[in-house]
């Protein structure tokens, strides 16, 4: 892949995270259905990244055991957190805390925990830029 696709494919990266960055900032008066806009951006980041790193018709959700890697590790534990939260749904407990319900249980999101996740998400895209 040539280096300019690379540079196209990282800049919607960062516009993703930053899409993901903006709904955090905002989460007091967002509705619960709004996490996973949120989630759905940093999934979108995730997958621009992996795109850079590994060839455009690179896909997360099939990824054959050869190309596993260290980066590739760290992104896929990510990624698939993500995926999972997704599958929950939302609903409001106070300002910036959620209940994420799935049949089995629940589980509390927070505003913190959407910021950590932006930063993991953050921290994966740049270290891959900087390793360009």
């Amino acid at each position: 892949m040539r280096r300019l696709e690379k540079e196209e494919l990282l800049r919607k990266a960062e516009e993703e995270i930053e899409k993901a960055k903006k709904i955090v900032r905002g989460v007091e008066h967002l509705p619960p259905e709004s996490i996973k806009n949120y989630l759905q951006f940093l999934l979108n980041t995730l997958n621009y990244l992996a795109k850079a790193m590994y060839g455009e018709d690179f896909i997360l959700d099939e990824v054959s055991p050869q190309l596993i890697d260290e980066n590739l590790i760290q992104i896929l534990e990510t990624y698939f957190y993500i995926k999972s939260l997704l599958q929950r749904d939302f609903k409001r407990i106070s300002r910036t805390k959620f209940r994420a319900d799935s049949r089995k249980y629940s589980i509390f999101f927070t505003k913190e925990d959407m910021d950590h996740l932006c930063e993991r998400v953050s921290s994966l895209l740049l270290a891959f830029r900087t390793g360009l």
